[in-house]
């Protein structure tokens, strides 16, 4: 009995030997059906667009977070070459001389419009990137800036009503009558040359003004 069980473990020895096909190559023909197939190349990632492709001067609407497309937080290099592109080289900037205090560093201007942009520095503090705008005088030539509503510099307190009805309130400032625009993305100040309906806008700015 005991030499039929011998016989029977020896065959079964030598039938998985056979099976196994010798050493390290046995994982061969009886794994292929459980090797994963090569994971498929990674679709190329789409092409980058920025907000300061085709900028042009009419793209720039204002509002109460944004120039046009460039929307407050934009960073900095992106906003400028943007705003370059519409408007023609900026005016050498002035740098703020409290950045910290006012949350930005440097002011970049157009004629009458500038740019306000809080960059990654150890003397700044607050968002950075594009933070602020502001308008006065007589604008930057060939570009007439203005709100989605139209308000603009010259625009009148009559027109100012139309356009923003009871958004709008009316109140002295630093600077003489001045008016608030609230909307649901923010508010915009500005200034007037007479708080009668025929009062005309002098200045317009929205975010951080230094």
């Amino acid at each position: 009995m005991a030499k039929a069980l011998r016989i029977v473990a020896l065959g079964l020895m030598v039938t998985a030997a056979a099976c196994g096909g010798g050493g390290g190559g046995g994982g061969g023909a009886s794994q292929q059906g459980t090797v994963a197939p090569n994971p498929p190349a990674a679709e190329p990632a789409p092409e980058a667009t920025t907000a300061t492709s085709a900028l042009s001067a009419g793209s720039l609407v204002l509002a109460a977070d944004a120039i046009g497309p460039l929307s407050f937080g934009t960073q900095a290099a992106r906003a400028l070459s943007g705003l370059n592109q519409a408007l023609g080289k900026a005016a050498p900037p002035a740098t703020v001389a409290d950045p910290i205090a006012c949350g930005a560093t440097r002011v970049f201007g157009w004629n009458g419009f500038s740019a306000v942009v809080n960059e990654v520095s150890g003397r700044s503090g607050g968002k950075t990137g594009l933070v602020g705008w502001s308008l006065r005088g007589q604008g930057p030539a060939g570009a007439d800036l203005k709100t989605a509503k139209g308000i603009g510099l010259g625009s009148t307190v009559k027109s100012l009503r139309a356009a923003y009805g009871d958004t709008v309130v009316f109140a002295p400032g630093a600077a003489g009558p001045g008016f608030t625009i609230t909307t649901d993305r923010g508010s915009m100040t500005g200034d007037l040359d007479s708080a009668a309906d025929g009062g005309r806008v002098v200045a317009l700015r929205a975010g951080t003004v230094c």
